[in-house]
Parts: structure tokens; C-alpha cells; sequence
């Protein structure tokens, strides 16, 4: 179940990114979300090594701790280049 869950939690953010265009009302806090929601999408390549490990891998144990760090720093991108791109088309 864990490993179900970790995909979901890391893939989740990058589908309500689409879900907030298509059917969120077109803004996020007075920023226009046509254009704003592209830039976060940058950072999903970063996910495929730790999805690829930790949800669809083998590793166990001890060979998951380089992707606990490496999921923060996914999460750390992610979180930059939404902020980036929502104040730069406020």
C-alpha cells in the first residue's frame, strides 16, 4: 500500500495542476492560470527516478533513504516553479 501511496502523493500535485486549468475558474489568487500552470511541469522529470525506485521498483530498506532526499527536492522545485510562475503572470 505504501508504494501506491508515495505515487499517488508525488504524481497528485501534477494532475490538480491540469485539473486547476480545465476546471478551477482560470485563477489562482488574481494570477491568470493560462499560462502559470506550464512551469511547475518542468520539474516532473525530476520524479522518475524516485517514482521508478519507490513506486514501481524493488528497492527496499535502507536503498530508499537517497530518494527520501531526492523527493524533497522534487517537492522543493515543484514549489518554486509554481511561486515563480504564479507571481510573474499576477
Amino acid at each position: 500500500f505504501s508504494r501506491i501511496q508515495y505515487g499517488v502523493l508525488v504524481l497528485l500535485p501534477y494532475a490538480m495542476l491540469v485539473v486547476l486549468r480545465y476546471g478551477g475558474g482560470g485563477h489562482w489568487g488574481g494570477a491568470t492560470v493560462s499560462n502559470a500552470w506550464l512551469a511547475p511541469l518542468a520539474s516532473l522529470p525530476l520524479s522518475v527516478p524516485h517514482l521508478r525506485a519507490v513506486a514501481f521498483g524493488g528497492k527496499d530498506g535502507a536503498d530508499l533513504n537517497s530518494h527520501v532526499g531526492g523527493t524533497a527536492l522534487l517537492q522543493f522545485a515543484y514549489c518554486v516553479l509554481l511561486t515563480t510562475s504564479l507571481l510573474i503572470f499576477q
